[in-house]
């Protein structure tokens, strides 16, 4: 018994003492740097395009809706001038096309809206991981040991690689528009 005990305290010791000079041998400083991301997003030529490319996707459906919305008021203008002087068939008739007419307009816009939402995660989600592409690729080509993004309070300009990350962000973004 007193044996184990020797050889459990002569494994733990070799192995802590190996243990310390595995450390000792990588006790280089720590090089540690910072990106906010949220301005990066915010900044990026990535982003821009992508906007640009979402309001192009949904301009013909935008204009459709304006269309709707020009004949639903040209049925409110028609109730409004004959309302008094139409019979009480014909008013019910112009006002469940008015409703009609309406819902429609309130469905449409609402999966506009929710396709429009989708496609604006999508490309954020996108953008994003270009984002982290690049930071992927400075902490490789610099050896960073850790690269904090969020929940930072302060950080000095020494550590903060934001503007690093947007000028490689652009100059991707440069050399993708060349090709």
């Amino acid at each position: 018994m007193k044996l184990q005990k020797l050889n459990y305290a002569l494994f733990i010791t070799c192995f802590f003492l190996l243990w310390q000079q595995a450390v000792a041998q990588d006790s280089g400083a720590l090089k540690i740097g910072f990106v906010d991301v949220q301005s990066v997003a915010s900044k990026s030529p990535q982003l821009d395009e992508a906007n640009k490319r979402l309001e192009k996707e949904f301009t013909a459906r935008k204009e459709a809706l304006k269309g709707m919305e020009a004949s639903y008021m040209q049925l409110r203008d028609k109730q409004q001038k004959e309302g008094l002087t139409m019979n009480d068939e014909d008013q019910k008739k112009l006002d469940d096309q008015m409703l009609a007419q309406e819902r429609k307009i309130r469905w449409e816009q609402s999966i506009m809206d929710e396709d429009s939402k989708i496609r604006r995660n999508q490309v954020l989600t996108d953008v994003r991981k270009d984002i982290f592409k690049a930071i992927a690729l400075i902490a490789q080509k610099e050896n960073y040991d850790l690269i904090l993004t969020d929940g930072v309070l302060i950080s000095s300009a020494r550590v903060n690689l934001t503007e690093r990350v947007l000028t490689d962000l652009k100059n991707s973004a440069a050399g993708a528009a060349k090709k």
